[in-house]
């Protein structure tokens, strides 16, 4: 599995990006960073995980399931939790109590 590297340029550039709600140009509506690449990122990493969950639960070719393996998957997605971005994590705290929809269904 490859690993996921950050472009630091880039992906700050891109968090920065604003999020409207809803907006049109006329629009004046409040905006809040988007995090996008921080986002993308941490999606890419949970899709690896589900796509190692859904092989081992549902695949004809995977060996059989134990419950050794069923807790490192657990594991893995815990850990992935517990190593999310703290600015995704508190979005909510950062953004006056709004959390953006791509960034509240990683939660």
């Amino acid at each position: 599995m490859s690993v996921i590297q950050a472009n630091p340029t880039n992906d700050g550039r891109l968090d920065r990006t604003r999020w409207h709600i809803y907006s049109t140009p006329s629009d004046m509506v409040p905006s809040w960073p988007s995090l996008q690449a921080t986002t993308t990122r941490e999606k890419c990493k949970l899709i690896a995980i589900i796509y190692d969950v859904s092989t081992v639960l549902y695949s004809d070719r995977a060996p059989s399931i134990s419950a050794r393996t069923i807790f490192d998957l657990y594991t893995r997605l815990a850990q992935w939790r517990a190593n999310l971005n703290a600015a995704l994590v508190h979005v909510e705290a950062v953004n006056d109590g709004h959390g953006l929809p791509h960034i509240l269904s990683l939660l």
